[in-house]
């Protein structure tokens, strides 16, 4: 069973793909379902979000999801990033409700530039001030109440590659073994996130070292999201992240449904 729990459409400003279209890819590669978890960075208003766009995309789906029942399972979220850096502004879209899914996520340090944008040959700040910052945050997010999963932890490697650079996360092995055993005392889920193959990256994100030792602390609440901004990488990398979690001594990965986790036999 493929449940694809991180996607996005026209209404994040980085995609053009039509609702509909992502329906139709995903019955197309025979997913089960979707959740579309369109963007809104809190510290991005209005230049990357807005609510008229979370509002629309509950208009778009809305139908979607009646016309697609018994076929496939069209579910609503949001993907929250500096929520928990942001609080006021995090507000109103937490405000709009009857999400199936919060994904919290970390796309830059408060009121800093996206590490998309970041020129990792020459950046802002030395990186490992920026690593460090970058996990810190996500052990915000983690100890937040308001998300119920951890997108993509280790982000900045997805971008650092394009620009030939490559990033040592061991130095903050402290810092990452402390978001996963809080991501287990709240719980919330772990991400797989596929999108890193299709950047360039050899591995998912987080790589498979963090996913040992999440397993090893007794970690299982995961859930599977390709990151996709078109309909052809719906459901991308899903079996190959099932078969890797199989590996791992993990039996069950989990999509969400009116904020509570489905478990999936793997």
């Amino acid at each position: 069973m493929i449940f694809d729990s991180h996607t996005h459409s026209r209404f994040s400003a980085d995609s053009k793909a039509e609702p509909r279209d992502m329906m139709e890819a995903a019955l197309k590669k025979g997913l089960a379902g979707l959740c579309v978890t369109d963007h809104y960075d809190c510290d991005e208003i209005p230049a990357f979000c807005t609510l008229e766009n979370l509002r629309g995309a509950k208009a778009a789906l809305e139908p979607l999801r009646e016309e697609y029942a018994g076929r496939l399972e069209v579910l609503r979220g949001v993907e929250l990033a500096q929520g928990v850096l942001c609080p006021n502004e995090a507000r109103e879209p937490l405000a709009l409700t009857d999400y199936d899914y919060i994904l919290g996520s970390v796309h830059a340090g408060r009121w800093r530039e996206d590490y998309y944008w970041m020129d990792y040959r020459d950046p802002p700040h030395p990186l490992p001030v920026l690593m460090r910052e970058y996990f810190e945050n996500c052990l915000a997010v983690a100890r937040w109440d308001q998300v119920d999963a951890l997108a993509h932890l280790g982000y900045l490697k997805r971008y650092a590659i394009r620009d030939g650079v490559t990033l040592d996360y061991t130095p903050y092995d402290d810092l990452i073994d402390e978001i996963l055993r809080t991501l287990i005392a709240t719980g919330k889920a772990l991400e797989v996130n596929t999108s890193g193959f299709r950047y360039g990256l050899p591995e998912w994100i987080p790589g498979i070292e963090i996913w040992r030792r999440y397993r090893a602390m007794g970690g299982e609440l995961v859930t599977i999201g390709s990151d996709a901004h078109r309909p052809e990488d719906i459901g991308a990398g899903h079996k190959e992240a099932q078969r890797m979690l199989r590996e791992l001594g993990f039996t069950r990965f989990f999509y969400f449904r009116a904020r509570k986790p489905v478990a999936v036999e793997l």
